[in-house]
């Protein structure tokens, strides 16, 4: 339209100069768009694998990547919860075995994540290393 209304080059060139650009910018945001569908899979199938850390990892790439956005905060935090999740599992295993020390360093570890989601379970496992620690030195008293 501009070239039939004899526009003048410098107004037909500008505009073919916007159009370049926001091409440029669509392509991004498909590509950023299909980086998220096959992101959210992948995350997916390693949190269904039991490997949150691998979750995290290939969540980390992408932000890296993509940078933030609410999407990737809110996969961020379905990803600690895992991680927490995963601690807090090997926590019970160490409660089960009486290890004390590998309890506590396990809670520390969940801990760290700071999910409320999670607060009842660790404050159980707390409670539980209290006793633990508490048998332990009862056990150890030089009366005995």
């Amino acid at each position: 339209m501009l070239k039939s209304a004899k526009a003048p080059a410098a107004q037909i060139k500008r505009l073919q100069a916007n159009i370049s650009k926001s091409a440029a910018t669509c392509d991004r945001q498909q590509q950023r768009a299909q980086a998220w569908t096959a992101l959210q899979g992948s995350v997916q199938q390693a949190l269904d694998a039991g490997k949150p850390e691998l979750a995290a990892t290939r969540l980390a790439a992408y932000v890296k990547r993509w940078g933030d956005d609410p999407d990737t905060l809110e996969l961020d935090a379905k990803v600690k919860v895992a991680q927490a999740s995963a601690q807090l599992d090997l926590a019970d295993a160490c409660l089960a075995k009486g290890d004390r020390v590998c309890l506590e360093n396990s809670l520390i570890a969940a801990e760290r994540y700071k999910r409320p989601e999670l607060a009842a379970r660790t404050q159980a496992l707390r409670a539980a290393l209290s006793q633990l620690l508490e048998r332990s030195l009862l056990d150890a008293s030089p009366g005995q």
